[in-house]
């Protein structure tokens, strides 16, 4: 290479004729030259390159500062939003807070604070204006009240006078004192049609006023003011009992009428064949509970009018087991509050079956009602106890009359158990007919077997001449020579044993009635 180079500068310093340093020198100097135009080109654009880095640096210089300020304030920021942030939530806990105090204040305060309408209601207005609103009201009041009374167990009686808590009590105190005030008389009010006239439909009263109406109000007043309550509860009883007292005397006093004019005699059952009037065997209906026609009292105006004993023993004794569940059904639920809700709607009705009787959830057994029934219903049983000893009185009752009350009294101890209204009282009243009425059977059954042995035994002539067997011999029961057997009353006598309430009307019926073949051969 380095050959090459020379000579190449040979051959250029014999062609120019110049040395090779005139020729190195003007080459440097074209160089340079070049050097410094092409510089010079580029001068104008690295200048404004430089004075576009400079101000660029100033810019980002400006920049780096601005980020400086901002990172510094947003730092600031981010703690001020933190702070913020645990603020609020600090805010929204006690807002949870009193939020639930508020849902507790307010309820406590609709509980334990009587509304402006109810004190309107018990201040301007009496219970025969609305009867429903009054028993919503007085039940709000005795939930005022038990609040504010459980709330000062809770906490004490602290506080002044003119705490809200002091000025509800008052008020509620003030409505209470009012509406006893006001049911008071209310509550009289209602019972005085009974105390003066007997026209008075006593259970309409009862099951379709006083019950479904009027018993919130009374249920108040035993909570909040026993002396009051007792006070309508007497009045109540004497009203009832003078009402039941007027009502029964004049229903027995005319039974009574009636049953002084039966004067039919009592045949023995062996004599039955012997005349054709014979007990009828529609009276044995009057054994049970059978719907039949009632004796009415105006029916002893007319003098025709005639009916068995044990008719009018079932009229007065279904009378008086219905009027003695009846009202002790109707003193447990209003005065024991029985089986009672504390509000009554404004169409509440009792169902019809209730009113005799009690529903198996419904314990009745309290001793003040017991009581107050035995008050209200003591002229009732001794005007029954009447009746019963004039109609066992009758002269000549017949046997089978006997056993159909006897018959009849054993039923309506077993309904007046099932329907859970068997008083003590009641009880005793319906079982001393038992007691009376046993004996009087065995009697007649001592005569009927008396009667008996009276018939004819042997061989019975007619006036045709023809022979025909005894009576007992013609009914087929046993021959002549049976009755001539020392053990005939022994046998007889199996007939004396009576059987309490277990008498068998279709049995009674073909005793009386019933005729052998050759009876009615005969015949």
């Amino acid at each position: 290479m380095d050959t090459a180079l020379a000579s190449a500068l040979a051959a250029a310093t014999r062609a120019a004729n110049r040395p090779v340093a005139e020729l190195c020198a003007e080459a440097l100097a074209q160089h340079d030259a070049a050097q410094d135009a092409a510089l010079a080109a580029r001068r104008v654009p690295l200048e404004h390159l430089a004075a576009s880095s400079a101000a660029s640096r100033s810019a980002l210089a400006a920049i780096h500062a601005a980020l400086e300020r901002f990172h510094t304030q947003l730092k600031s920021a981010s703690e001020h939003i933190q702070q913020l942030q645990d603020k609020s939530i600090s805010l929204s806990e006690q807002l949870d807070t009193r939020a639930h105090e508020e849902a507790v204040l307010a309820e406590w305060l609709g509980a334990a604070a009587v509304p402006p309408p109810v004190v309107r209601l018990v201040r301007e207005t009496t219970p025969d204006v609305d009867v429903h609103a009054w028993a919503r009201a007085v039940h709000g009041i005795t939930m005022h009240l038990r609040m504010l009374n459980e709330y000062e167990a809770a906490h004490g009686t602290g506080g002044s006078g003119d705490s809200a808590r002091a000025q509800a009590a008052a008020i509620a105190e003030q409505c209470k004192r009012a509406a006893i005030a006001k049911i008071r008389p209310h509550l009289l009010s209602l019972l005085r049609p009974l105390r003066t006239s007997v026209t008075t439909a006593l259970p309409i009263l009862q099951f379709s006023v006083l019950l479904p109406h009027n018993q919130p109000l009374y249920h108040f007043l035993a909570l909040h003011a026993p002396r009051a309550a007792a006070e309508v509860q007497l009045a109540y009883v004497n009203a009832a009992r003078l009402f039941y007292e007027t009502a029964f005397r004049r229903y027995v006093r005319e039974l009574r009428r009636i049953l002084q004019r039966w004067n039919e005699p009592a045949r023995p059952v062996a004599h039955a064949w012997r005349t054709s009037e014979v007990y009828a065997p529609e009276r044995l209906q009057f054994a049970s509970l059978a719907a039949a026609a009632p004796v009415l009292a105006h029916q002893s105006e007319d003098t025709s009018f005639r009916a068995a004993p044990e008719h009018l023993f079932h009229t007065l004794v279904l009378v008086f087991l219905d009027t003695a569940c009846s009202e002790y059904a109707f003193l447990a639920r209003f005065f024991a509050g029985v089986g009672m809700r504390e509000l009554a709607a404004a169409d509440a009705v009792m169902p019809a079956e209730s009113m005799l009787s009690l529903r198996a959830d419904e314990d009745g057994t309290v001793p003040a009602t017991r009581e107050a029934w035995r008050q209200v219903m003591e002229p009732v049983v001794a005007f029954f106890a009447e009746f019963r000893t004039a109609l066992l009185a009758t002269p000549q009752l017949p046997l089978l009359s006997l056993l159909t009350t006897a018959t009849l009294a054993q039923t309506l101890l077993d309904t007046a158990a099932a329907r859970r209204c068997l008083v003590p009282d009641l009880e005793a009243a319906l079982m001393q007919h038992q007691l009376d009425v046993w004996p009087l059977v065995m009697r007649a059954l001592d005569a009927e077997v008396e009667a008996l042995r009276g018939v004819s035994v042997g061989a019975h002539t007619r006036s045709s001449g023809s022979t025909s067997g005894g009576f007992l011999e013609r009914w087929g029961v046993v021959s002549s020579t049976d009755l001539a057997r020392h053990d005939a009353p022994v046998a007889l006598g199996q007939v004396r044993q009576p059987r309490r309430a277990n008498t068998d009307p279709g049995r009674i019926r073909r005793a009386v009635h019933g005729r052998g073949p050759t009876e009615s051969a005969a015949a």
